[in-house]
């Protein structure tokens, strides 16, 4: 498994994740992570087990601060620790 920084190369991969884990419950739309990756403010951070996206997540950074905005993991890679 590696981590690696949220890209528009990956963020199709993402949505449709992100569209798996909260389908009922208002997924984010592609245009919501969009705008995250043009805010100078946010972190957003990658799981890739090969070239499928164990999981995700991410948020603002203004330090001392950070809040986090969203995280996910794929259900094949649930109770493993990746959201730790």
């Amino acid at each position: 498994m590696k981590l690696v920084q949220l890209s528009n190369d990956l963020l199709g991969k993402v949505v449709d994740l992100e569209k798996e884990v909260f389908s009922g419950r208002a997924p984010w739309p592609r245009t919501a992570f969009d705008a995250e990756l043009r805010n100078p403010n946010a972190v957003w951070f990658v799981a890739l087990e090969g070239e499928t996206v164990a999981g995700y997540g991410g948020g603002w950074c203004v330090p001392p601060e950070f809040h986090l905005l969203n995280l996910a993991v794929h259900p094949d890679f649930r109770r493993k620790g990746l959201a730790r």
